[in-house]
């Protein structure tokens, strides 16, 4: 059980570490775009780490061996490295959320959405602290974990039980958190075959949540158990797996626009994530369409070199991934980045017809339209 334990917290460790390093890199390098969420998420990390590799510390002080062969001298040692991994998981558990949490408020795209997620996060912050509180004040006096003399006038909680309301109520709002973003996804104006890419992609966090079930599962063989230094060893392997995967999951649309900057065959398109506009696109006419720029246009009244009077309009028109006239084989793929790397709100598109006339020319005469993103 050692051996699994330091092979698994080695794997998960540096998938974090790897996952974090290309996250930031590609929203201060390629985006440049870094945000709150993204400094939580480190925050998160670290904390994950700290909880990860803690409990290899402790193998040399019993953990995985029988309870009746650890020393008394070991005693203290084992309980304070695996008290730390206990309130490290905790915090790192909480950082985490917020920062799904503050993602999500950028993706709002109203006062109401907004407010939900506002409303979680208080709770998902009070149930943090909650749930740390209650690891150190598990005893009073705390010592009494380690110092049988403390022990023996101490008032202790059941922590096993405590442990199982802890993952109910954790795995609870998980489940809140992964299904927040669908309803604005689903909503989205684009095809079908995308909106599902979206919340599938989203919906990844459901692995993070499967592996906090499974933990909660392996809690029930500590109720009564006689050997707690070894039967402890499969709910700690699951508590980092559950971590490590939600800071991985959390990293992955910047490690898809890492991907598409860097190695974009492997998935099958050319687009730059940094949004760089496609030019001179072909539409169903066979034309060569104009080439868009990020920056807003407003409409207003024009006149040509034959001063032939345009009438006035009041559309905005902004460029992006979206083109005039229909878009390639890569056009799902850039509206799903838009979506994940645009920090301003979710772009939808919208088709706005400009219609201009000429005093010579039959009035009603459409000369241009185009799908814009906003």
């Amino acid at each position: 059980m050692a051996v699994e334990l330091v092979i698994l917290s080695a794997v998960f460790v540096s998938i974090t570490v790897v996952s974090i390093a290309i996250r930031l890199f590609t929203r201060t390098v390629i985006l440049k775009n870094i945000g709150v969420d993204d400094y939580l998420i480190c925050v998160g990390a670290i904390f994950a780490i700290v909880s990860s590799v803690t409990p290899i510390a402790a193998l040399q002080f019993g953990l995985g061996r029988p309870t009746a062969e650890q020393r008394p001298e070991q005693v203290a040692p084992y309980q304070k490295l695996l008290l730390t991994s206990s309130v490290t998981y905790s915090v790192s558990a909480l950082f985490i959320k917020l920062s799904l949490l503050s993602f999500f408020l950028r993706l709002s795209n109203g006062p109401a959405f907004s407010a939900t997620v506002y409303a979680v996060i208080v709770i998902v912050i009070s149930f943090g602290i909650g749930s740390v509180a209650a690891v150190l004040l598990q005893c009073l006096p705390l010592s009494a974990l380690w110092d049988t003399e403390a022990a023996k006038g101490a008032k202790c909680i059941k922590l096993v039980e405590f442990y199982y309301a802890n993952a109910a109520i954790s795995l609870a709002a998980d489940l809140v958190i992964l299904l927040l973003p669908i309803k604005i996804l689903w909503g989205l104006h684009m095809p079908l075959r995308q909106r599902i890419g979206l919340c599938a992609l989203f919906g990844l966090g459901g692995l993070a949540t499967v592996a906090g079930i499974i933990r909660l599962s392996s809690l029930k063989t500590l109720l009564s158990s006689t050997n707690p230094t070894v039967n402890i060893v499969t709910p700690l392997n699951w508590s980092f797996i559950e971590l490590n995967v939600a800071i991985f999951i959390a990293g992955a649309p910047a490690l898809k626009a890492f991907l598409r900057q860097y190695l974009p065959t492997l998935l099958g398109s050319s687009y730059s994530p940094t949004g760089a506009t496609k030019y001179g696109s072909t539409n169903k006419t066979g034309t060569k369409s104009r080439p868009t720029k990020h920056n807003s246009i407003p409409l207003g009244s024009m006149h040509d070199k034959n001063d032939s009077k345009w009438v006035k309009n009041t559309a905005v028109i902004s460029g992006g991934a979206a083109e005039t006239g229909n878009r390639d084989r890569d056009s799902d793929n850039d509206s799903q980045e838009n979506i994940l790397q645009n920090y301003h709100g979710i772009l939808q598109e919208v088709t706005v017809s400009v219609r201009s006339e000429r005093k010579s020319e039959e009035e009603g005469r459409s000369v241009s339209s185009a799908k814009v993103d906003y």
